[in-house]
């Protein structure tokens, strides 16, 4: 890891391994606004799809690492397979549905907003990181779910 990649993950390295997983969950989306270039609210699906493979391989680990692994876009990227997503980048809705059930992401059919999240390590197997953090872009056309594919075939290009 060079200076600039070292000085970009110190805040999270601290966050993650002083179990403050609020913050790290923020920091995330921090620094994969500093990888894209651009705040999420302008971020396009082709942006995720472009994201370094080193930075996203960096963040993964330390997610992993740090929550015993439990979280981390590897794990979340496991989940979205078994209940039927492809890794293809496309926005599958069924799948994506059953992922938020399964990382408790909704409940109840209902999605939950991001201050209604578990952040500590009893949140189930994928609940963190999640990243993407306004409310307004879960339910809107799907953005959320059309970023988290995106991300999820990212990894796997990446082979992460």
């Amino acid at each position: 890891m060079n200076q600039e990649s070292s000085n970009r993950y110190k805040a999270l390295l601290n966050y993650l391994a002083n179990g403050c997983w609020k913050e790290a969950d923020e920091e995330t989306y921090e620094v994969m606004c500093q990888v894209i270039g651009k705040k999420g609210w302008n971020w396009e699906v082709e942006d995720i799809q472009n994201i370094p493979c080193e930075d996203l391989r960096i963040l993964d680990q330390l997610w992993v690492q740090f929550s015993g692994g439990r979280f981390g876009f590897s794990v979340q990227r496991d989940i979205y397979v078994d209940v039927g997503g492809k890794l293809d980048g496309e926005y599958y809705g069924d799948a994506f549905e059953k992922f938020s059930d399964r990382v408790k992401w909704r409940v109840g059919g209902n999605n939950l907003e991001y201050d209604q999240l578990t952040f500590d390590l009893m949140g189930a197997l994928g609940h963190l990181p999640r990243w993407f953090l306004w409310d307004v872009f879960w339910e809107w056309l799907g953005w959320g779910g059309a970023w988290f594919s995106s991300l999820a075939q990212r990894t796997a290009s990446c082979n992460i």
